[in-house]
């Protein structure tokens, strides 16, 4: 679920459907439904919808899959058609987050069921993405990146993975080396994740825990 910058709301479902709402809470909301991705072939089942994102520009991003076969849509699709969507990435592994920078539909950040959390400059798609890889557990098994965001300003990435860690690493990966702060949600406080999810302010991110 995720409400748009104009009042509209979006919803998705593991059966892979999803619908825009126009305007929900006035008296005659027009509702636009459709299927971002088709039916998984290796299984000839419904592609699930895992999560939703708009940004700034009333763009929505949709991220789709699961297992080995993941993609991230964009809607409206360029046609104009409002029952589709078209395929801005397609990856080998399903894609479980996807969450635009506020300052605009420029940047696009994923994160991917392999562990891996990658930024693309949608706007310019000959540049490289920008991606963080996770270090392998000692059981070799990689968590998956089940939710991640910018922080207000764009400056801060924060990644929630499988196994219950949350990672916390500057929009600018030219210094990702040092600012990573790796903390476990089960150590956290409500008061700590509430604050995880306010503006980062400074090149680093010091979190205290009680």
């Amino acid at each position: 679920l995720a409400w748009g910058p104009d009042g509209q709301l979006a919803s998705a479902a593991q059966d892979g459907s999803a619908k825009v709402y126009l305007d929900p809470l006035g008296p005659d909301p027009q509702v636009i439904s459709f299927r971002p991705a088709g039916p998984l072939p290796q299984f000839n089942l419904p592609t699930p919808v895992n999560s939703l994102s708009w940004s700034n520009a009333g763009t929505l991003a949709i991220s789709t899959g699961v297992s080995t076969s993941g993609a991230v849509m964009q809607w409206p699709a360029a046609s104009g058609n409002l029952t589709e969507s078209d395929i801005l990435y397609e990856f080998d592994s399903a894609v479980q987050a996807v969450a635009w920078a506020p300052d605009g539909p420029g940047r696009l950040l994923i994160g991917l069921g392999d562990g891996s959390v990658r930024v693309h400059m949608v706007d310019s798609p000959t540049s490289p993405a920008w991606i963080i890889n996770q270090v392998a557990a000692a059981t070799g098994i990689l968590p998956a990146a089940v939710s991640a965001g910018f922080s207000d300003d764009g400056r801060m990435i924060g990644v929630v993975y499988s196994d219950g860690t949350i990672k916390i690493v500057a929009a600018d990966f030219s210094i990702y080396a040092s600012q990573v702060n790796s903390i476990t949600v089960g150590d956290l406080s409500a008061e700590d994740l509430y604050q995880i999810g306010m503006p980062f302010v400074g090149p680093t991110l010091n979190i205290h825990l009680d």
